[in-house]
């Protein structure tokens, strides 16, 4: 199974086989870096300063944590990512995003040169359609090959 990352927006329940489309054409999402995958998780504030200021704690836990492509500068995002991909021996990114949103269309050039990865642009519908199928498989046979 080729590990993939799975990164953008969050899947709607009539995407939610996505995952399953994608290993069962000998892939698998060991990343999950969606708005509701591992990314959108939030993070817990520093133990140690929760005692000496627990407002602070929770305000740097919560903010510090971003890291998603609203945030300018977006190196959060980045520095999120990278050890993540490398880690899990990532071999490819598949983009997920909807048309109307333009942030995730705007950082794909820079995800490809920051990491180097083939990548699968999936330009969300209402649900899995054909042509996506199609390209799942032929951007794992790339892979494979």
């Amino acid at each position: 199974m080729i590990p993939l990352a799975l990164v953008g927006e969050s899947l709607l329940p009539s995407h939610f086989d996505l995952p399953g489309l994608i290993e069962a054409r000998g892939g698998r999402v060991a990343l999950d870096a969606t708005s509701d995958g591992e990314r959108g998780q939030p993070v817990f504030p520093d133990e140690a300063r929760i005692d000496e200021d627990p407002f602070a704690a929770m305000v740097d836990g919560y903010f510090d944590g971003v890291t998603d492509i609203f945030q300018r500068p977006n190196t959060r995002l980045y520095d999120w990512l990278r050890p993540r991909l490398t880690d899990r021996g990532i071999r490819g990114i598949v983009l997920w995003h909807y048309s109307w949103c333009d942030l995730w269309r705007a950082e794909a050039n820079r995800l490809r040169e920051e990491f180097r990865l083939p990548m699968l642009h999936l330009d969300a519908g209402d649900s899995l359609t054909p042509s996506m199928k199609t390209r799942v498989e032929a951007f794992l046979e790339i892979l494979h090959a």
